[in-house]
């Protein structure tokens, strides 16, 4: 039983060390049969004024597709200078609004060689080699988010399952 105990708060400090990164799910339709999906993380601690901006994205990667193809992936986008990223922390959705530029837009590469990603208030589209426009979506943009599950509540409800079944055989 000390055994087991033991190694439970082992796994549960190493497990909390990683608690702190959140990640997202994302999924994008334009004209044309144009789609991206991707994900994003970033560290809990950035999310404290409920933005995250730029240089607080820990990862960013996303797929472009066409009629359920991938034809291209981008996995630096959030490397790179240009890069403009908005996100709203606390609501779980892209700021949109303004230019791709601007505190409100979006540009992920939208202008560099690869594929990009590009959303202001009028329009938002997946571009390919700097200046091709595929998949447009007019108004508002319709990204959409999905919290991916913490690590720590993972392992918690894994904790929970092996209790019940150790109670179980008793």
């Amino acid at each position: 039983m000390m055994k087991f105990v033991s190694t439970v708060v082992f796994l549960l400090v190493a497990t909390s060390a990683n608690a702190g990164i959140i990640g997202y799910d994302f999924k994008w339709a334009g004209t044309d049969g144009y789609t991206m999906t991707g994900m994003f993380t970033f560290d809990e601690t950035d999310a404290l004024d409920g933005a995250i901006r730029d240089s607080e994205v820990a990862s960013l990667m996303f797929d472009g597709f066409l009629n359920s193809v991938l034809f291209a992936s981008n996995s630096t986008a959030h490397l790179q200078a240009s890069f403009n990223f908005n996100f709203d922390a606390v609501a779980g959705q892209f700021l949109l609004g303004g230019v791709s530029t601007g505190d409100a837009g979006q540009d992920w590469n939208a202008r560099g060689p690869g594929l990009g990603f590009g959303a202001g208030s009028a329009r938002s589209s997946l571009t390919l080699n700097n200046s091709d426009f595929l998949g447009t979506a007019e108004g508002p943009v319709p990204l959409t988010t999905v919290p991916v599950p913490a690590t720590l509540a993972l392992f918690g409800l894994g904790l929970a399952g092996l209790g019940w079944s150790r109670r179980k055989k008793a």
